[in-house]
């Protein structure tokens, strides 16, 4: 940024700041300052990596607010504004915002299921995606592995899959995990590296340092390229890396040590289900594991999923932990009414 620039953003921020301690002073309506930044309705801005606001949990957006004016959420600009704001204020405004739900043009729209069959046949539209061009050539592989990262993680790393704690399309659980689909690039690959370098106040059990620490600087770009992408290219992708694993074509190549010593537990291969009634069986249990909301309703009365707490979509060794649902466990007890 020029100094032109940086000195028309600092005044800019100025008078936001001042007009929301006018506004809190007297008590008119501090919402649409906000927009000045963040879009008048909430959308974000992709220039200047300004977050959308509008849909996030109320807690969540809240939070963020005290962490701004307390500083353990670094940043000079959203200090001055969320001190500003007495903590009512900023529950009010927390309140405002996710009422607005996601604009139209960013919500994820479910993806239609694949049918029963072959891996090949089932993921023939992906190819008839990508020789449309939805997939630009020159960003394809890194939206492709973004979408591997949401969808399955790198667990050799530790870095658990995106998808089991912020939902299956990345549209948020809950009100401690928010969305990340629709999310400026520079913002989310921003707030991994704040992450990673410990300038960021990592959440509720410190799970996003170690998410974060995980990836490489590639990895933050991958990952951010795909849920700042549009539905239409984050199906493409999807889709794809579900080809790539399925005909064992990966993009990392295995290393010595891995070929030397193979892990005790291997499961099958994606795609290689069973023909007939049994393997459309597997592939309808599959699907209500990933996603019980969308494929079993009647039984799924919470945003929670199997594979949020069996990682891996249930593939992965020994996978029954409960870190991913443990800030929301008390919440999950009084739905259940216990």
């Amino acid at each position: 940024m020029n100094a032109s620039r940086r000195g028309a953003w600092v005044r800019g921020i100025a008078t936001v700041a001042l007009g929301l301690a006018a506004a809190a002073a007297s008590g008119a309506n501090v919402v649409a300052a906000c927009g000045r930044c963040h879009g008048t309705g909430g959308e974000g801005r992709s220039a200047g990596a300004v977050p959308r606001i509008a849909g996030l949990p109320a807690r969540y957006l809240a939070e963020q607010l005290e962490a701004f004016a307390a500083g353990r959420r670094p940043d000079p600009a959203m200090r001055s504004i969320a001190q500003a704001l007495s903590a009512s204020q900023r529950r009010a405004v927390a309140a405002r915002y996710a009422s607005l739900g996601p604009p139209s043009a960013t919500s994820s729209t479910p993806s239609a299921a694949a049918p029963a069959g072959t891996a090949a046949t089932r993921l023939a539209p992906a190819a008839a995606a990508v020789a449309r061009g939805v997939l630009d050539g020159a960003d394809a592989k890194g939206l492709i592995d973004g979408a591997r990262l949401a969808m399955r993680g790198r667990w050799r790393t530790g870095v658990p899959a995106c998808m089991q704690c912020h939902g299956p399309r990345g549209e948020g659980v809950g009100e401690r995990f928010p969305p990340l689909v629709g999310q400026p690039r520079e913002y989310l690959a921003a707030q991994l590296r704040a992450w990673r370098g410990g300038a960021r106040w990592p959440g509720p059990l410190g799970l996003m340092a170690g998410v974060a620490g995980g990836l490489t600087e590639g990895q933050i770009e991958d990952v951010a390229a795909y849920f700042s992408a549009p539905e239409s290219s984050r199906r493409a992708a999807r889709a794809l890396a579900l080809e790539l694993h399925a005909s064992g074509r990966e993009f990392e190549a295995p290393t010595a040590a891995s070929a030397a010593s193979p892990p005790p537990f291997a499961p099958p291969r994606w795609g290689d289900e069973p023909e007939g009634a049994f393997g459309r069986s597997v592939l309808a249990g599959e699907r209500i594991f990933l996603d019980p909301r969308r494929y079993a309703p009647a039984y799924a009365r919470a945003a929670i999923r199997c594979s949020g707490c069996h990682l891996d979509a249930g593939r992965r060794a020994g996978s029954a932990p409960l870190w991913a649902a443990f800030v929301a466990y008390p919440a999950y007890r009084r739905r259940g009414h216990r």
